[in-house]
């Protein structure tokens, strides 16, 4: 007989948020600090560029 136990699902990251919000909170992070701050060097390398086009997106909004 199987069992009716669902196995809880764990919601995805949105890695890129996370990483914009810290970005928003602490100013510029370096690598070291990305990691220091639990992302990995394959996380980093995929969405600190979108992440930095945001924030350049946000700045340019604000001063027009």
């Amino acid at each position: 007989m199987k069992s009716k136990l669902k196995t809880p699902t764990v919601p995805a990251r949105d890695v890129k948020a996370e990483m914009l919000e810290l970005a928003r909170e602490r100013g510029a992070q370096t690598e070291t600090d990305l990691i220091r701050a639990g992302f990995t060097k394959e996380q980093i390398e995929t969405h600190a560029p979108g992440v930095a086009e945001q924030l350049r997106a946000e700045e340019f909004a604000t001063a027009a």
